[in-house]
């Protein structure tokens, strides 16, 4: 991912992944059907597989993405809060 275009380098990758996959099963369904006379079969077994590819392959880049991103920041140092001592919380009448 360029790093040079942040979020929307990674919204166009997204983008792309799920049109090529798409697009792409939906061309093998519509070869499959023409050739074997399957019509519709063909194409709706391929779109579904298209969409679940296509899924999985949006799940892994945005998981990767969120890794790279949380790599970059710098660590956290929470600041440990102390619990109070029995003997200060309690007020003492003089």
């Amino acid at each position: 991912m360029n790093r040079d275009l942040g979020p929307w380098a990674l919204l166009l990758q997204l983008g792309w992944t799920i049109a090529l996959s798409l697009v792409g099963s939906l061309l093998v369904g519509i070869w499959l059907d023409q050739t074997l006379h399957t019509s519709p079969l063909g194409v709706l077994f391929f779109s579904l597989l298209g969409i679940i590819i296509g899924s999985v392959a949006v799940y892994r880049q945005v998981v990767q993405a969120i890794n790279a991103a949380a790599e970059e920041q710098p660590p956290r140092h929470d600041r440990k809060v102390e619990p109070e001592d029995k003997d200060d919380s309690h007020t003492k009448e003089d």
